[in-house]
């Protein structure tokens, strides 16, 4: 079988991370497979999610040279002619190579930032999945996404491969999650703009038996000058926890609020629906394909639409229709399948 090498140079720019989790997983199913990849590792890694500790004695194909930051703008080295070199974030092989296949997650750059920024990231984007053998999109959403930004690239070049949730970290679990999660409406993750954190405290701000908490950064001035006007007394920051804790909170709350304008994928669903929560998400294209027709999807980016929807979730025949079906969902949408289908690509297949 051809050798394998990932590139990990996204371990050296984020702490934690959808790709760079991603990297991981891939790494360790690939493992269990027998199929056991070399790393390309970026200088100094900081990330501390998911595999980290494993990612420390793997097999490295090389290290960076140059700093994550700017390595990601350059070439990748240290993949050989005889490798199949897979890059989770956008970078070409150095060196003509067995088969380059690249991951592309989503086109938040190109919808939401403008300037320098977005000039250098569509560019490396773009050349390298113009040159890629193969490209990999995690979600229908984010094929049509990489056919409007790159209309030249052959459909036929173009493979959809969800990502998986890990069933051993997300189930119905509630051990150690705070007392009295059975009123909190949870939010989970980063909350710039696109993220739409704005309506989620507004949605609770229409149901006053509800509460808000949320994980993720510590809250600034700014939202919590927000918060207090909208729901004072009624919301709570919970931190940025390990996955059993996110685990617990899935498990416990009244349900999972993910009011996003965009996402590539939207794997915390998928995580909320392991552990029995409901699950509300906007009209996002991914998200709706994610969550299917076991997440209540509102119409419009609307407090009220939001608000509606969390009414609904109390309902008991629906909210045991829904954990029925999120269960069934999660169960289907594995690692281990994401890895054997990432395979066949790496390998032609």
């Amino acid at each position: 079988m051809t050798r394998i090498v990932l590139d990990a140079n996204i371990h050296g720019l984020q702490v934690h991370g959808g790709v760079s989790g991603y990297v991981a997983r891939l790494y360790a199913e690939f493992t269990r497979m027998g199929a056991t990849p070399l790393l390309l590792q970026p200088q100094a890694r900081i990330y501390r999610g998911f595999g980290a500790a494993m990612l420390d004695v793997a097999p490295a194909a090389s290290r960076e040279r140059l700093p994550a930051k700017i390595a990601q703008y350059l070439p990748a080295r240290g993949a050989q002619r005889d490798t199949a070199f897979l890059s989770a974030y956008y970078r070409r092989p150095a060196r003509r190579v067995a088969r380059h296949v690249v991951t592309v997650h989503d086109f938040t750059y190109e919808r939401f930032r403008s300037g320098a920024a977005l000039w250098l990231h569509h560019r490396t984007k773009t050349a390298a999945i113009r040159a890629a053998d193969a490209v990999i999109c995690i979600s229908e959403a984010t094929r049509r996404d990489t056919l409007e930004f790159c209309p030249e690239v052959d459909p036929a070049r173009i493979r959809v491969i969800p990502h998986g949730v890990d069933l051993a970290t997300f189930h119905p679990d509630a051990t150690g999650a705070p007392e009295s999660m059975a009123d909190t409406v949870l939010y989970v993750g980063q909350r710039v703009a696109y993220k739409r954190f704005d309506l989620a405290i507004e949605a609770v701000a229409r149901q006053p038996a509800l509460r808000l908490g949320f994980v993720g950064p510590a809250p600034s001035p700014e939202e919590v000058a927000l918060l207090d006007r909208y729901i004072t007394g009624r919301w709570t920051w919970l931190g940025q926890v390990d996955d059993a804790t996110l685990r617990a909170l899935y498990a416990s709350a009244y349900a999972f609020l993910f009011p996003s304008d965009y996402e590539g994928f939207g794997l915390p669903v998928l995580e909320a629906m392991a552990c029995g929560c409901p699950v509300i998400i906007s009209p996002d294209a991914a998200l709706r394909e994610v969550g299917a027709d076991a997440a209540v999807s509102v119409r419009e980016q609307a407090p009220d639409a939001y608000a509606a929807a969390l009414d609904s979730v109390g309902d008991p025949d629906t909210r045991a229709a829904m954990i029925a079906q999120g269960h069934l969902l999660a169960a289907r949408a594995t690692w281990q399948a994401c890895a054997r289908r990432t395979l066949d690509v790496l390998t032609g297949h």
